[in-house]
Order: C-alpha cells, then structure tokens, then sequence
C-alpha cells in the first residue's frame, strides 16, 4: 500500500506547485487578451511554444536523464546533475547562433523580439532543469516554494508591466524573463543547486554520459514531435491564415489547457511513483488501477470543461478572442486523449525504453501535419482543431498496442466504449451548437459521472480493504 501512500503524497505536492504555476498562467489570459492584439498574443503564444520545440534539441533532452539517473544512482548525483548544467549552457550557445532563423514567416514576427527570446530561452531552460534535479533529489518541498514564487512574481510583473505601464509584449517578456530568474534563484540558493555548477572529470564525464545519452537522446525526437503533435498547428495557422488567428486559436487553447493542468498534477507525481515502483511485484495491477481512476477523472473533468466552454470564454476571453470558445470542445477531447497517451508513455520510460516511444510519437506528428495542411484551406481553425484530435487518437492507439509487450494494463472495454462515445457526443453537439445544446451537453455530463462511479466503485472497496489490511 506505500506505493498508492507515496503516490498521494507526491500528488498533494505537485497539486500546490501546478495550482501555482498552471492556475496563474491561466489566470493572466483575460489581462492578456484585454491589453494585447490578437497579432501580440500570437508571438507571446509562438514564444512559448519555440523554446518548447528548440529546448529537447539544444539540451539533447539531458533533463529527463538527469532526473532518472538521479533517482537511481545516489552516489553519482553531484555528476548527473553537473553535466546537465554544461549540456544546458551549451544549448543557450547554440540557440544564440540561430536566432536569424526566427526572421522566417512562419513564426510571425518573433525575430523582431529575439533578444528578449534569448533571455526567456536561458532562464526557463535552467529553471526547469534546476526543477528536475529537485525531483531527483527529492527535494519536493522546494520545488514547490520555487514555483509559487515564480508564478506570482510573473503574475505580479505583468499586471506592472501590461496594464500599468503600458508596455504590452514587451511587458510579457519582462514578467516571463523575470519569474524564471527568480524560479532559477531559488533553486540554487535556498535548494544548494550552486553545488552542481562545477567541472567533472573528463572520466567520469564519459562513464556517466555513456549511460545518459541512450537513455536521452530517443527523447529527443520524442519531445520534439510531441510539441509538434499539440501545437505544430499554430505554425501552419499563422503561415496560413496569420498571427492574429494564431493568437485566436491560442487563446482557445488556455481553457482546454484546464485539463492539461489537472494531469500535468498527477504526471509530475506518477513519474517518480513509477519509476520507484519499477521492477516491485504486482506493477500491472497497480497501473491499471491507477490508469482507470486517472480515466474516470479526466472523463468527467473533461466533459464538465465542455459543458461550461462559452461562460468560461465569457469571462477569460475578452474581446475578439471569445469567438475562439467553438473550437474548445474539440481541443479538451483532444487533450483528453493526449493525456492518457502521456500516460502509457511514462511505462516506456519506466523500463526504460524510449527508443519505442518514437513509433507512436512519429505517427501521431505525421497525422497531425497532414490533417492540419489539408483542413485549414476547407474549414479554417476547426481543421487544426481535428487534425490534434485525430493524431493524439492515434498516438494513445498506438501506445496501446505497442505497451502489451512490457506490461498489461487493465481496461475496462465497454464502460470506456460507452464513455468516448457520450463524450463524442458532446463535443459535436456543443461545437455545432444545434438546437437546446446546452441541455443535451447536461445530460452528457451526468451520464458520463454515472458511468464513472459504476467503474471506480469496486477499485475503490479495493484499495480501501488492502490499506486495512496493511496497516
């Protein structure tokens, strides 16, 4: 029973890390849409997604190495943890040398603002790294000082910047820059991560990196693609159809992102479960378990997000970018499914074969292009709204398939039949708004949280009488 014990436990913390982080971020886009143009917004969001794409390249996708080795060799931490801060300094060189490149159409004017980009590069590329080896070290309870004080100091920041002094996206990048450093700061001061910024011996340099890189470099392309799978889109929008109906779709996207927000809790915590939990008896029992109530959650989350997408838009979505709330239905089905994906993609790292990860990732970003390229010219932002949705269905298909040679995970096959179809239901009911939609979506949704509590039931005696027994 500790592994569900140190599974809740590690959800309680990331729950006040996301909360801070997530929730304010999410927070800020009515300042956003309020005092930024839909041109403005498109670069702040085509920001954040580049450093998303470039970082796994630059860094060679050594932060999630740094995290596993971490956790699995104590003796050699102080190292681990160094050769990623060299690796991550050699990346900010590296992104320097192809700053010209944001010059091109396709990123919509980002190349007038590529100094602030560098700055946002480096200081959220150290954060994060200084997050992971956090999460290494176990050191939970810092993560979650860094972040809260990250969050507000963006948030604080950009109302100062944005609404008071007027500085519009020049003042996103003073709050994001700013938050980051802080994030950063803390980490190494409070946390000690000065520690790691030393040299290691070249010896012990190449024993290490020769068991980091197998592990790393699949991700890469791995991580990549991801990013192209859930946000490629907003490339071909803005070369399509421009920056300003980038910005509209991106705006779209932050209200779905409400369940992204609720997995991204759960994954930070089951990523360090799993891992601990690795080569225990009964692990197929216990992702099964985990992966229905994880289900169950977002299902219903999910469909509750979508009953409520045109009141969410009406306070959150100001201005022209309310008009984007049509296309939220699709892009939570859409996450929906990308999150169980994540899910199954953690047991590939978990055995620590990422090379197979790329089977589904590949296929899915290949959907993703072609679905987005073909649709957009016919039916605009919805097309990029179903290109994500059919690329992340066949993303977690995939994953399915492809997991049953390492671990076998429970599905109960009619009730989540019954579920996905409820669920397509209400998406095309509220996103075509046919007549009484709002009503119909209600229906859905109490349908779909009787259906859950049909299946979480007996897990839940389940657990309850295995923690009786154990204590």
């Amino acid at each position: 029973m500790n592994k569900y014990k140190n599974l809740l436990i590690n959800i309680a913390v990331f729950t006040i890390t996301t909360v801070a982080t997530k929730l304010t971020t999410f927070l800020l886009v009515p300042l956003y849409t309020y005092y930024l143009t839909a041109a403005e917004y498109g670069i702040s969001d085509m920001t954040t997604l580049v450093i998303g794409i470039i970082m796994p390249l630059g860094t060679f996708a050594i932060g999630d190495a740094v995290l596993r080795f971490m956790i699995d060799d104590k003796q050699d931490s102080r190292e681990i943890a160094s050769i990623g801060v060299a690796i991550t300094c050699l990346s900010c060189l590296v992104v320097l040398l192809l700053l010209p490149l944001l010059e091109l159409p396709m990123f919509g004017g980002l190349g007038e603002y590529r100094w602030l980009f560098l700055l946002s590069y480096i200081v959220y590329a150290f954060q994060d790294l200084f997050s992971r080896i956090a999460r290494g070290a176990n050191q939970l309870r810092l993560i979650t000082v860094a972040s809260t004080a990250s969050a507000l100091c963006t948030a604080v920041c950009a109302v100062l910047f944005i609404a008071f002094l007027g500085r519009g996206l020049d003042g996103f990048y003073y709050s994001y820059i700013a938050g980051s450093l802080l994030g950063s700061l803390i980490f190494l001061s409070v946390g000690r991560h000065y520690r790691y910024l030393r040299l290691v011996t070249w010896t012990t340099a190449e024993r290490l990196l020769r068991r980091m890189l197998p592990y790393a470099l699949p991700l890469i392309p791995n991580n990549v693609l991801w990013m192209f799978n859930t946000s490629v889109n907003r490339l071909f929008i803005t070369s399509m159809l421009g920056i300003a109906a980038s910005g509209i779709f991106a705006a779209s996207y932050k209200i779905p992102n409400l369940l992204n927000m609720l997995y991204s809790i759960f994954f930070q915590a089951w990523t360090l479960s799993s891992f601990q939990e690795y080569r225990k008896s009964n692990v197929d029992r216990f992702f099964s378990i985990v992966f229905t109530l994880l289900n169950a959650l977002l299902t219903i989350v999910g469909s509750l997000i979508i009953l409520l997408s045109p009141w969410l838009a009406y306070w959150f979505l100001q201005k022209d970018f309310y008009q984007g709330w049509v296309y939220m239905p699709i892009l939570i089905f859409a996450l929906y499914f990308n999150s169980l994906s994540s899910f199954y993609g953690s047991a590939y790292t978990m055995v620590m074969k990422t090379r197979l990860i790329l089977i589904s990732t590949v296929a899915s970003a290949l959907i993703c292009l072609a679905g987005t390229w073909f649709f957009i010219p016919y039916i605009g932002l919805y097309g990029a709204a179903i290109a994500m949705l059919f690329s992340n269905i066949t993303l977690l298909l995939i994953r399915i398939i492809c997991s049953q040679q390492f671990i076998h995970i429970a599905i109960p096959k009619w009730k989540t039949s019954l579920t996905l179809c409820v669920l397509t239901i209400q998406v095309f009911t509220m996103t075509l708004q046919i007549p009484h939609y709002i009503e119909i979506s209600s229906l859905c949704f109490v349908f779909i949280i009787a259906i859950q509590i049909i299946v979480t039931f007996p897990l839940g005696k389940e657990i309850i009488q295995y923690w009786k027994i154990v204590r």
